[in-house]
């Protein structure tokens, strides 16, 4: 199977490329960026891809609200871009989106609930997901949230909460985390790995796909230093006002895992300690 993977430098991206099966192309940002629909093009005449992901976005929630052109133009028009071309060449394409295209105030959300978002951000990825769905009917539309994945080897904290938790834990911070927010978190490694026996089935349509389970973020936060055995100094608080809107309980519920014959996704605890392990 060829690949093509646009954001393969993230996080996801490093777990796509480390997790996939036969042969993969994935651009650099810096080569490739998914607004610009000729570059797009002349990869995938490059790769004549099997299968297209996008993997790229902007995804910067505070950004996004002071730029809502760039997020839309990414998360949006670029998604657009890349799974149109993919779709001249005949391969199907993946959009990973979010729990962000809900506002939060269900609690759980399954594949066909109509999607409402709270900020610009989830806003745009919603747009996103109409887009690449209208731009190509091999469309895998896979929804996921709390990601966290590589960690740099420094050994500074990564991208992603639990290593910088785990960083500031170490350091002796007192360290506040609202539990008033629910989330699904989710490994890299193992959304990686779904997206692939996602794919090798060919039944596109819209999948959630989160470590299973339920935490807040001090949930989180509490879980990764009992993992490492730290007597942190870590306070529960709830979100304060103002700021960019959060959904405050917006997981992913899966219905559609067992029906292609997929096992349910392991829990968030192990999850959390393959990661670190």
């Amino acid at each position: 199977m060829r690949t093509l993977i646009f954001g393969g430098s993230g996080q996801l991206g490093h777990d796509l490329l480390a997790t996939h099966p036969g042969v993969v192309l994935s651009p650099d940002h810096r080569w490739c960026d998914v607004r610009d629909r000729d570059n797009v093009r002349r990869w995938m005449e490059n790769a004549e891809p099997d299968v297209v992901v996008n993997a790229a976005a902007f995804h910067d929630v505070a950004a996004c609200e002071d730029d809502i052109e760039q997020a839309f133009d990414v998360n949006a028009l670029g998604a657009y871009n890349v799974a149109a071309e993919a779709a001249v060449f005949g391969a199907p394409c993946v959009y990973i989106s979010t729990d962000y295209v809900f506002d939060g105030l269900v609690g759980n959300y399954v594949e066909d609930d109509p999607t409402w978002p709270c900020n610009v951000y989830g806003a745009s990825k919603a747009a996103g997901e109409i887009l690449v769905r209208e731009a190509n009917p091999n469309a895998y539309i896979i929804r996921t949230q709390a990601l966290y994945g590589r960690t740099p080897p420094s050994g500074k904290p990564g991208g992603n909460f639990p290593s910088r938790i785990l960083f500031r834990a170490r350091r002796g911070d007192h360290i506040e985390v609202v539990d008033d927010q629910y989330t699904c978190p989710t490994w890299t490694h193992d959304l990686a790995t779904r997206v692939w026996e996602l794919t090798a089935l060919g039944r596109p349509g819209v999948y959630h796909v989160a470590n299973s389970g339920v935490t807040s973020w001090y949930g989180l936060a509490k879980e990764v230093c009992a993992i490492w055995d730290i007597d942190a100094d870590i306070v529960p608080v709830m979100t304060q006002p103002g700021g960019v809107p959060r959904p405050a309980a917006a997981m992913l519920t899966d219905t559609q895992m067992a029906l292609q014959g997929l096992t349910p996704m392991r829990g968030w605890r192990e999850a959390l300690r393959g990661y670190f392990t």
